[in-house]
């Protein structure tokens, strides 16, 4: 095996990227139900810095929007703890798609970083 991904092992991910988008918006919009802020942009954008991250190869996109994220969510006085489910819930969603011990190695390594912010 080689140490790097190719783009091949990523299709299957790449494939159900909507598919992963709706099921954690769905997600999203019952966790933050009756709230005044809506979600789906930074969502959205927190599940496009992961695909940067992990098919692109841009090795901090993912981080980066995470904090930025958090960032926001303490300047409006927001519970992070939310969050944390959002990032399991996208973590599950994810999972099934990953086709090789490298892919499965690398998400792992990623979302054990995001999980310690």
């Amino acid at each position: 095996m080689s140490a790097r991904t190719s783009d091949d092992d990523k299709v299957i991910l790449i494939d159900q990227r909507k598919n992963i988008e709706s099921r954690l918006l769905q997600l999203v919009n019952e966790v933050f139900h009756g709230t005044q802020v809506n979600y789906e942009s930074e969502i959205l954008d927190l599940l496009d810095a992961f695909y940067d991250t992990f098919c692109e190869n841009k090795a901090d996109a993912f981080i980066n929007a995470f904090d930025n994220l958090l960032r926001h969510e303490v300047s409006i006085n927001q519970d992070l703890i939310t969050w944390q489910a959002v990032l399991s819930e996208m973590r599950r969603l994810v999972q099934p798609y990953l086709t090789t011990e490298q892919m499965i190695v690398q998400s792992e390594n990623l979302w054990q970083q995001v999980s310690q912010r």
